[in-house]
């Protein structure tokens, strides 16, 4: 039992530091999806063009394995294609099916060989971490914009 315990404890702590990691580096995109926000409260067509213009650079610019994975290739082209034409309903559709393929399909197993390796580079999965904020926080602010139109 107490074995169990520390393994347990092991574990937490390996994920508190991996949290950490990815929050400190994404911070300015945490920052930047704020502003996002706030602008579509001033001006709600500005913030709009604005929040797509953001995620269609985020979801562009993140790792391959969204893209790569055969799992979330068709959701991210649905989001991408969404976002580019400006179909905000869609986009939170497909942020919505992609957020949840991700996290089941490469997240989920992706954290489960880290916790029983016994590796200490954590990398690779902090982009994978990296990309279900991004995803996330994307989702969260176009539910947010939609709210206000």
């Amino acid at each position: 039992m107490l074995v169990r315990l520390m393994s347990k404890s092991r574990e937490i702590d390996r994920l508190d530091g991996l949290f950490r990691a990815v929050t400190d580096k994404s911070q300015s995109f945490l920052l930047t999806c704020s502003e996002a926000k706030a602008k579509a409260i001033a001006n709600p067509r500005e913030g709009t063009e604005h929040y797509r213009r953001l995620a269609l650079e985020a979801l562009c610019s993140s790792p391959n394995h969204m893209v790569d994975s055969v799992s979330c290739r068709d959701h991210f082209a649905t989001a991408r294609d969404a976002l580019q034409a400006g179909t905000l309903d869609d986009a939170i559709d497909a942020l919505r099916v992609l957020r949840n393929t991700f996290l089941q399909d490469i997240l989920k197993p992706a954290v489960r060989e880290y916790l029983l390796s016994e590796t200490q580079r954590t990398d690779g999965i902090e982009k994978l971490y990296e990309s279900q904020l991004k995803i996330d926080r994307l989702l969260e602010a176009a539910q947010f914009i939609r709210k206000l139109r």
